[in-house]
């Protein structure tokens, strides 16, 4: 491949970018000048987080990324860092680039160790995927690097995720459905297959994302692996708050120790969305998560509550809830909300489809189970889809 003169695109670079630019070797894209910030090397040597504003890398259409990845869109955000779609002109194909930020009052050190245990975490997944697996099932990178002092990772592009093709989803044959449900489960499988057990910790539509644009395929990949934990021990016992809050298991409200089946959790309330588009624990406060599960779920029973003194908390002493009122000023009481989920479990026995959904809200229901010692493992939750509901069609 052929490679840009310096000489040549000198009058398209800023002030900072000409000095800049002597620490490449490689030259591939340089961006359009107007949308690039005029600054000069002195300013970023007097501060070299210039380039970011609100604590966010401030990203411009068209500008570049290592003098090799002209930007095209901002395809994701998160706590982090910012999701991009590139063009790779050194290959010469589209990519996804995670580029993280710095967070007011986090140390840089602690951003950096987020960036390397994400890394981490991705190497095992590459390896699981090279010596064991036959199709894809985790977003693949292809290399790391820093660019104006902030760590980047850089994935191979997909296609749409499960929340932006929620319309598609919705009218879509429920083989198609089936396709994904199977496939979240199997990639969880292979999360916990090996040792380190992989605890994704945030399983929700926008991490999951179609294999690619065709719309006549429904495989499915995992991707966002920044809350994720290895897991080198039975249990997790420090605090931390993972899970975005619809679907986040009770072990992570109740702040007792948690494994890999917070994840299966999870995966219950995605499938509910994936049947009726529409989360199953929709809340507007963290508070209120637990509120919606004990309406729905009811209230666990009486040995999980004593099992920790934590659950206890939350509950009086007559084993009922201390809270029942919402964000909204509603009465919710356990049980109340049942028929969300069992109003379905009646169903006409002539009726294919009918009998599929009742063996996937069977399966909701095994995801969810308030101790995570009762939760259905992914390999039977595939062994269930393909027994009871592909064998159907």
């Amino acid at each position: 491949m052929s490679k840009c003169s310096i000489s040549s695109i000198n009058d398209s670079l800023t002030e900072y970018e000409k000095t800049e630019i002597l620490e490449y070797e490689d030259i591939y894209y340089i961006g359009k000048k107007e949308t690039k910030l005029n600054i000069t090397y002195d300013d970023y040597k007097q501060n070299n987080n210039i380039f970011t504003k609100n604590n966010k890398f401030m990203l411009s259409e068209n500008d570049h990324i290592g003098f090799r990845h002209n930007i095209l869109e901002i395809i994701g955000k998160g706590t982090y860092g910012s999701v991009i779609k590139t063009k790779d002109y050194k290959r010469h194909i589209y990519r996804a680039i995670k580029i993280f930020n710095y967070l007011e009052n986090v140390p840089e050190e602690h951003i950096n160790k987020i960036f390397l245990y994400e890394l981490d975490i991705l190497n095992i997944l590459t390896s699981r995927h090279a010596n064991y697996l036959k199709k894809e099932l985790f977003s693949f990178y292809s290399y790391s690097d820093v660019f104006r002092n902030h760590n980047y990772i850089v994935f191979k592009l997909y296609g749409y995720n499960l929340y932006q093709s929620r319309k598609r989803i919705k009218t879509t044959h429920i083989n198609n459905k089936l396709i994904i449900i199977r496939d979240i489960f199997l990639a969880l499988y292979f999360l916990s297959w090996d040792s380190p057990k992989i605890i994704h910790g945030d399983i929700k539509p926008e991490n999951i994302l179609f294999r690619n644009d065709n719309i006549n395929n429904y495989n499915i990949v995992i991707c966002d692996f920044g809350l994720s934990i290895k897991l080198e021990s039975k249990y997790i016992t420090t605090n931390k708050l993972i899970q975005t809050r619809w679907y986040r298991a009770p072990e992570l409200i109740y702040n007792i120790p948690f494994n890999e089946k917070i994840d299966i959790w999870s995966a219950g309330t995605v499938i509910y969305e994936l049947l009726f588009n529409k989360p199953l624990f929709k809340c507007k406060i963290d508070s209120d998560l637990l509120i919606y599960i004990h309406y729905i779920l009811g209230c666990p029973s009486y040995e999980y509550i004593y099992k920790h003194p934590n659950i206890k908390y939350f509950y009086n002493d007559n084993l009922k809830p201390k809270h029942t009122i919402n964000y909204y000023d509603d009465i919710l009481h356990p049980n109340m909300g049942k028929i969300i989920l069992d109003k379905y479990l009646d169903y006409d026995i002539n009726n294919i489809n009918h009998k599929i959904r009742y063996h996937l809200i069977r399966l909701i229901y095994k995801c969810l189970e308030y101790d995570s010692k009762n939760r259905i493992s992914p390999k039977n939750a595939i062994k269930l889809i393909d027994t009871y509901c592909l064998q159907q069609l």
